[in-house]
């Protein structure tokens, strides 16, 4: 059952694309722990899982056989590592399907009933030029998943996800084999697949609200660049002295087919307080959603980007930019801070004009833990846009509140709501969503 389910899974990382993560069950099954252990309201986690991402969804400090209740199944004798190569070099496989399935009912109030992409997305900054659709209530922003992640040995770890809509459509999320060639996962990493690139110390795959993020889904003019949800090529990151940050990584980026150049980029951070990097420390706190820490941070993203032409008579032009950023993100017990920015500098974002752009953007994010079941949001977000066009420089703003809570530890609710100023400085309500999503 195990091997039929696997291949199942690997079958589907073949044949399909994109989407977003959730916590994963799999992980409270192996080390019969409860979920808040990594976890405060799924999938945003706590300084321990946070730890535990970064050493290969292993306990760090050497501790997982130990704490791990999953028996491994051998394939092949320990004697065989001695008769390398003339053997096979042995390996394990899970003793318990590391599979967890989630479904999601969700009810949007949207223009159009937010059939089709957006939600407040990207384009970030916007100009109106004519009427908007009505708000109207969509009951099919709906899915179920299936997700995998686990360690297969001491240096290799595995993740992906198989999303189902009520269209049946199926996307992928981030089919991502991690490779931990050093005894200590935490100080070198290579993640080779599709995953978000670590530029940020926030992401939408782990977040309170699970809500798009336009700060890393905004895109510039022609250009369909996006950092998330996802990208293709190959990371490594690790961790140095416990508590200082690296990542390099050289990505496919938006060019497409006809796009020979890759993206590659850049991160350094270092965290002040609170529990190491690598989870070799405590917190200093007996709650597990709670230190006192900030972490500095510093990114830089070059790419080159493909434009087709859309009348698709002329051959096709490249637009090469780059972008940096700093942030902050600070855990003050129970109150997250999160404040960020970059600026980013694109050499022709239109088609038809060969001249340069910029996109600047802003976000600070506030989240209260009032109870470890029950956690408010507050976001907002800032761009500025100059394109070689009619529509010249144009500044956007986005808010989001939001209110997350579990009603069990694997069973939690959402309610958010958007809007934005659009460029004539009204105030626009965009979308309210209800979701409710329980994980096993």
């Amino acid at each position: 059952p195990l091997g039929i389910a696997l291949a199942a899974l690997v079958a589907c990382v073949v044949l399909f694309d994109a989407s977003r993560a959730q916590a994963i069950p799999a992980f409270a099954r192996r080390y019969e722990t409860s979920c808040q252990t990594c976890h405060t309201v799924y999938p945003a986690l706590t300084p321990f899982g946070e730890a535990f991402r970064r050493n290969g969804y292993r306990f760090p400090s050497g501790e997982d056989e130990d704490v791990s209740m999953d028996e491994p199944i051998y394939l092949g004798q320990e004697a065989h590592k001695e008769l390398f190569p003339d053997q096979v070099w042995p390996g394990t496989l899970p003793g318990r399907v590391p599979i967890s399935a989630v479904i999601m009912p969700q009810f949007v109030v949207a223009r159009g009933g937010g059939a089709g992409a957006g939600h407040g997305g990207s384009p970030a900054v916007e100009v109106d030029t004519g009427s908007k659709e009505g708000y109207a209530l969509n009951f099919k922003e709906s899915s179920f998943a299936l997700i995998l992640g686990t360690p297969l040995g001491e240096h290799f770890s595995v993740f992906a996800k198989v999303t189902i809509n009520l269209d049946g459509d199926i996307e992928l999320e981030r089919p991502v084999i991690a490779i931990s060639p050093l005894k200590d996962p935490a100080a070198f990493m290579i993640r080779v697949g599709a995953f978000e690139p670590t530029l940020y110390p926030f992401t939408v795959h782990r977040s309170f609200t699970g809500h798009e993020l336009n700060f890393t889904s905004v895109i510039l003019g022609d250009n369909q660049w996006s950092l998330e949800p996802q990208q293709v090529g190959i990371e490594l990151t690790g961790v140095v002295i416990q508590r200082l940050g690296y990542t390099a990584g050289v990505v496919e980026g938006s060019g497409g087919p006809f796009n020979k150049d890759k993206d590659v980029y850049g991160r350094l951070e270092y965290k002040f307080g609170g529990m190491p990097l690598d989870g070799t420390g405590p917190t200093g706190y007996s709650r597990p959603w709670q230190e006192k820490s900030v972490v500095v941070g510093g990114s830089f993203y070059r790419g080159v980007s493909t434009l087709e032409d859309p009348l698709g008579v002329t051959g096709n032009q490249s637009d090469a930019f780059w972008r940096a950023s700093g942030d902050i993100y600070a855990r003050l017990v129970n109150v997250y801070v999160t404040v960020a920015g970059f600026y980013q500098q694109n050499q022709r974002p239109i088609y038809t004009n060969a001249q340069s752009g910029t996109l600047g953007g802003l976000l600070a994010q506030l989240d209260y833990i009032i109870w470890p079941w029950f956690v408010p949001t507050i976001r907002y977000e800032m761009f500025r846009q100059e394109l070689p066009d009619a529509s010249g420089t144009v500044y956007g703003h986005r808010g989001l509140l939001g209110v997350s809570a579990l009603l069990r530890a694997n069973i939690s609710l959402r309610l958010l709501a958007t809007g934005r100023i659009d460029d004539r400085n009204n105030p626009e309500f965009e979308e309210m969503s209800l979701a409710l999503t329980a994980a096993f």
